[in-house]
């Protein structure tokens, strides 16, 4: 990850409005531009217009500071705490829900113990699948990185309840797999 302006310049350059987790261009001092024209020009255009507001497509808000697009959520983390998270990590799995509660610093590996149910999921339950070949539900996990196989079974509740224990064994996210 590119590292990210510091904490100062974001707040000489953005406002940060909790209640709703949007960014917002401040004023600009039309020194700091290639000429005072253009500083007004930037300053009538964009002073006080919200910021970070391009979706990219992994569904979050980015935007750009000096030609480089960053995550609104890795920006407003900084403004925040002041550090450079390792990932940022939407606790409710909303990816515009950018407000600084809903946000966390988080390794890999926990951040994808906090995933949605992916879209091709057919079983209705992360790590939960039928084998055709066998007749039989299969349970899975991943654990550092390596995927552990729980179980075959014949009935899914059976597998949904070995996946479950699993999750709360190697402490996944109340909300993984649900959304």
């Amino acid at each position: 990850m590119k590292p990210l302006p510091s904490q100062s310049l974001l707040h000489a350059l953005l406002t940060y409005e909790p209640a709703t987790g949007k960014l917002f261009w401040k004023e600009r001092d039309t020194s700091t531009f290639a000429s005072v024209r253009a500083g007004k020009a930037w300053n009538a255009h964009y002073a006080g217009t919200e910021a970070f507001t391009a979706v990219d497509r992994k569904g979050y808000l980015v935007g750009a500071i000096n030609n480089t697009l960053y995550r609104a959520a890795r920006i407003i983390y900084m403004m925040h705490y002041g550090t450079d998270p390792i990932q940022v990590d939407h606790e409710d799995g909303d990816r515009m829900n950018n407000r600084i509660q809903n946000l966390r610093s988080v390794s890999p590996e926990t951040n994808s113990r906090n995933m949605k149910l992916f879209k091709n999921n057919t079983s209705g339950h992360a790590g939960v699948t039928w084998d055709t070949n066998r007749q039989l539900w299969i349970a899975r996990i991943s654990d550092k990185g390596r995927t552990v196989n729980l179980g075959r079974f014949s009935s899914i509740d059976e597998a949904i309840a070995v996946r479950k224990q699993a999750e709360l064994d190697l402490k996944y996210h109340p909300s993984h797999g649900k959304r």
